[in-house]
């Protein structure tokens, strides 16, 4: 993971650079180091940042089906019940 890709997906999670750090077990000027390209950002740190986009896309895909149907069924979809049955298959992967 190049140091820009670290800082698009950073920024892209809503993380500011001292959360990333407290996330990742690192100083702050560890995750500015990476962002410069300083440091090559580690295997780990770039497996759990593709990880939690995957998760955080998913979840957004999930929320738009749930709309969607929820506007062509009202009456015959419970949303929030769906949303749960998703949620849970999703844990379990």
């Amino acid at each position: 993971m190049t140091a820009e890709e670290f800082k698009a997906a950073r920024q892209e999670l809503g993380w500011t650079q001292c959360a990333a750090s407290r996330l990742f077990g690192v100083t702050v000027r560890s995750v500015r180091r990476w962002e410069k390209g300083q440091v090559r950002v580690p295997e780990s740190v770039a497996t759990v940042l593709r990880l939690t986009k995957r998760n955080c896309a998913l979840h957004r895909s999930i929320d738009a089906l749930l709309d969607k149907l929820a506007k062509s069924y009202p009456s015959a979809l419970d949303t929030k019940e769906a949303g749960k049955v998703f949620r849970a298959l999703l844990e379990r992967n």
